[in-house]
């Protein structure tokens, strides 16, 4: 019995070593995983930013309608590549943990008016009747992740739009109970509906109803994934109703603080808008980046605005072009060879602190996609970021932020 007994107990060390291993070889995988998606999402984001970047400009000088034509559907077809290698990265992050919420005042009339705008287009093409019904005791003002609760609408309207064909109607739902303070909100169509074998799985990962809908309609599967994901970090659940061949109802809810509405945000940039036109720019900054055309991406914005620059083609240059130079603001490219760009801007900003120089405004100009790059660039000693593929707004808004201007 004795040995019975110092045989279970080893037994069961060993299975605890066992779990032990397993647990640090899921967390190597995850860990091996999320830097290959990074490395994967930084070589796609890299050519896309010269192929939309410079697309854009060519449309601006562009009167032929099919020329306009063509250049908006290589837009298009370049912003859907993208979306997909957002979904995977997405995914990723939740999956590992490294997804945060940011919560902030919202005025979820705006967010649902701006959503909805965003399919115009696309509703006018399908002759769908897309209609919102909220409750007009909707609070203006409410406390959450304005990106990541957009990214959820968004999803569930995409979809919606997909499986509904044409002439079929889209209703857009939400309202608040103040007692429980709980936001419903809900899409319903009149499209093709989800047979009830398949409505267990519409919420995994990489699952869509069958495999001929992925043929038919493509996507990644992950968009109700990731909806139904983010909503569980914010302490809500999705479900769905459907009948095959009557459409379907995605419904949600999730607990949400109400607020003032003072302390809703209002971004400068975009009362500005209509005011770029005739906006000239006076400075004379830095271009680190390893890749000429992204340097002369960025040239060709600059120049339209008055703005005149220096290329550097490493961080080993920038270095050695600061210390030559005075610069205005440094746009600095991150992922480079011979000396990436946080280790130069560390080197810049020793530079400046040896030699008592005035602090240049450091812009990390990125194709990483992951959550912590952001304060990664911040620690390192850099003051903003942009992700590429940029268009030439967030350029212009860093460097209306930045540099002086005068009105021509």
């Amino acid at each position: 019995m004795i040995n019975d007994g110092f045989k279970i107990r080893y037994e069961n060390l060993d299975l605890i070593k066992d779990l032990q291993q397993a647990n640090i070889d899921a967390q190597i995988a995850s860990e091996t995983k999320s830097e290959f998606l990074a490395n994967m999402s930084h070589e796609i984001r890299t050519p896309m930013t010269g192929i939309l970047g410079f697309v854009e400009q060519l449309a601006k000088k562009e009167n032929d309608p099919e020329r306009l034509r063509q250049f908006n559907i290589i837009t298009k077809s370049g912003q859907t590549l993208l979306s997909i290698i957002n979904d995977i990265l997405d995914l990723s992050k939740i999956e590992s943990g490294k997804m945060t919420l940011e919560p902030q005042p919202t005025d979820l009339h705006k967010l649902f008016d701006d959503t909805i705008t965003l399919f115009d287009e696309l509703i006018k093409s399908k002759n769908i009747d897309l209609h919102k019904e909220i409750d007009e005791k909707l609070p203006k003002c409410l406390i959450i992740d304005q990106l990541r609760f957009k990214q959820v609408i968004l999803n569930l309207l995409s979809n919606a739009i997909k499986f509904t064909p044409s002439g079929g109607s889209i209703s857009l739902q939400a309202s608040y109970d103040h007692t429980t303070q709980i936001l419903q909100c809900a899409v319903q169509d009149t499209g093709l509906g989800i047979g009830k074998e398949h409505l267990e799985k519409i919420f995994h990962a990489f699952a869509q109803e069958d495999t001929s809908t992925t043929r038919r309609y493509g996507g990644t599967g992950l968009g109700l994934t990731i909806s139904s994901k983010l909503l569980h970090m914010m302490k809500g659940q999705i479900h769905v109703q459907s009948t095959l061949g009557e459409g379907s109802r995605f419904y949600l809810d999730v607990p949400v603080v109400s607020c003032k509405e003072t302390d809703l945000f209002i971004d400068e940039n975009l009362l500005d808008e209509k005011r770029v036109g005739n906006l000239v720019l006076k400075g004379h900054v830095l271009v680190v980046d390893d890749q000429e055309f992204n340097q002369m991406l960025l040239g060709t914005v600059l120049k339209q605005y008055g703005v005149t620059y220096d290329s550097a083609n490493d961080g080993v240059d920038a270095v050695s072009l600061y210390r030559q130079n005075s610069y205005d603001a440094i746009f600095m490219d991150e992922n480079m060879p011979n000396m990436n760009g946080i280790e130069a801007t560390r080197q810049i900003r020793s530079i400046e602190e040896e030699h008592a120089r005035t602090r240049t405004p450091i812009i990390a100009v990125t194709a990483n996609a992951l959550s912590y790059d952001k304060q990664r660039f911040l620690d390192a000693g850099m003051d903003e970021y942009i992700s590429k593929p940029y268009t030439e707004e967030a350029v212009l808004n860093v460097l209306k932020h930045y540099l002086h201007n005068s009105k021509s």
